[in-house]
């Protein structure tokens, strides 16, 4: 099965009656794909967990991810913006702060939710097969000094959502728009975003690889990018389960899927017990 066989529009508004993003395209496209490449806005536990949504099917299947993702740095500390901008030459030193920094959105409190507990597993039994990278980009404003998260928010230097997906028959597609990776950005916001074919528009999934590369190997002229600190890998390896089969979210997709018993009495749901379901 690939993409093709895929019922995918070639874009999705929330705000006029499209079918819902993460159930009608992102979900099926993941699980669908062998590879994913994202550009995905912030580091946060919540974040890696939405970016991973459609994460059992690329698991079952071996497949593989990359991501490259900025640290959020609030431009009240600026004693640690003045750190991060005197690291952005020194790769060992920059490691080590971006390690304290980033380690802050994976302590138990952010990643209590199950939702979010079972992907982040997901995400680290992946590293662990050496199935998934992260990589961190840190803008600089004309100056090279780091940017917080509320400039670049505001500058938008490093606000791209752009995702490129590939098939197992080589099949190629990408998307881009206002989408972020929140649960928020997913679920509730008003977003925006296209859907380009590779086998249609070869030239605008061409365009959207540039891109990823581009941050993805350090080659731009704004931006600084590097490894996952080795302290962020071994917090994920913490919580990945040893067994691919021990992992919560794959278990409940194949909840998921099985078939269900009718029920024995057919009865009317309350108001908020339908809200509930729905």
């Amino acid at each position: 099965m690939g993409f093709r066989d895929l019922d995918i529009l070639d874009a999705y508004d929330t705000d006029a009656g499209s079918p819902n993003p993460v159930d009608h395209f992102y979900i099926p496209c993941l699980e669908t794909a062998v590879r994913y490449d994202r550009l995905a806005g912030f580091f946060s536990s919540g974040s890696l967990a939405v970016a991973a949504r459609g994460i059992a099917g690329m698991v079952a299947s071996d497949g593989r991810m990359r991501i490259v993702c900025s640290p959020y740095l609030p431009s009240r500390d600026k004693a640690l913006l003045e750190e991060v901008t005197a690291a952005l030459l020194d790769p060992s030193a920059m490691q080590e702060l971006l390690g304290d920094v980033l380690l802050r959105s994976l302590e138990p409190a952010e990643i209590e939710t199950e939702l979010v507990r079972d992907h982040v597993q997901a995400l680290g039994w992946m590293l662990r097969e050496g199935l998934l990278e992260i990589k961190i980009c840190i803008p600089k404003d004309e100056s090279g000094r780091a940017m917080s998260a509320e400039e670049i928010e505001r500058e938008g230097l490093f606000h791209m959502k752009v995702g490129i997906l590939i098939d197992e028959v080589g099949d190629a597609l990408s998307f881009s728009g206002s989408i972020n990776e929140s649960r928020a950005a997913w679920e509730k916001h008003i977003e925006e975003f296209k859907v380009f074919f590779g086998w249609e528009e070869p030239c605008r999934v061409a365009q959207d690889t540039e891109k990823f590369l581009r941050y993805w190997r350090d080659r731009s002229s704004r931006m600084r990018t590097v490894d996952l600190p080795d302290a962020v890998k071994l917090r994920l390896l913490e919580v990945a389960p040893e067994d691919r089969d021990e992992l919560g979210l794959v278990k409940k997709r194949k909840r998921e899927v099985a078939p269900l018993e009718p029920p024995a009495t057919v009865f009317e749901l309350w108001d908020h017990q339908a809200d509930a379901v729905e």
